[in-house]
């Protein structure tokens, strides 16, 4: 399902918040799946209050996707402050 040697932590470092989510490649496939992990208890919550997500074994809620072949930490970055700023989470 996803390449084991292509993933990207990606974080929302502002105002005082401190977010992480890891995103994995799939395998022949430009599509990047973008989860939150449990061990990030508080972000977790949150994620888990603004909709009806897809838990994956072994990664967490998939709250999204990136078509992108190469994902870049920018990009990556952006889409995610994107998420966190419309589900009213930051």
């Amino acid at each position: 399902m996803y390449d084991a040697s292509q993933h990207l932590h990606i974080g929302y470092y502002e105002d005082g918040y401190d977010y992480e989510v890891i995103a994995y490649k799939r395998e022949k496939e430009a599509v990047w799946d973008v989860f939150v992990e449990e061990y990030d208890p508080k972000l977790y919550r949150s994620v888990s209050k603004v909709g009806n997500w897809v838990s994956v074994k072994g990664h967490g809620l998939h709250i999204f996707s990136i078509s992108d072949n190469d994902l870049s930490y920018e990009h990556g970055a952006r889409l995610f402050k994107n998420f966190l700023v419309d589900k009213g989470i930051v």
